[in-house]
């Protein structure tokens, strides 16, 4: 019987060190990462991230009160913690769907899609 293993916080350090390293011994793995990056529905970017990064990826969804309170046990101030909730909140609600040119003039690039996000990251998202 194959074992699934499933890694939490897939995107970050530890968990996308893990999963390149799990990835690399042919193992069976499931990533679970907290919030969504970028403005799409949370189906279409998880979709989207699986095939990029080879290894399925599940959205967890946490309630609101649930993403500021795992912000906080990583040790982000509570300041950035409030701030992420809003612009979290805002993505929830479907209303980060459109991007002005405020993302051009702030990045110094025109902004990319979610694929484009997931391909330019990730080294950085399964690095060992």
């Amino acid at each position: 019987m194959t074992r699934t293993i499933l890694v939490t916080g897939a995107t970050g350090t530890v968990g996308s060190a893990l999963l390149s390293r799990l990835r690399d011994r042919d193992a069976t793995v499931r990533a679970a990462a907290r919030s969504p990056l970028g403005d799409g529905p949370a189906d279409e970017w998880v979709a989207v991230a699986s095939e990029v990064l080879g290894c399925p990826v599940e959205y967890a969804n946490p309630s609101l009160s649930g993403f500021v309170v795992r912000s906080l046990r990583v040790d982000r101030p509570l300041g950035f913690a409030l701030v992420m909730a809003g612009i979290y909140t805002t993505a929830r609600l479907g209303l980060a769907g459109r991007v002005t040119d405020d993302v051009e003039r702030v990045l110094g690039r025109p902004p990319r899609d979610v694929r484009a996000f997931f391909e330019d990251c990730r080294g950085e998202l399964t690095a060992t």
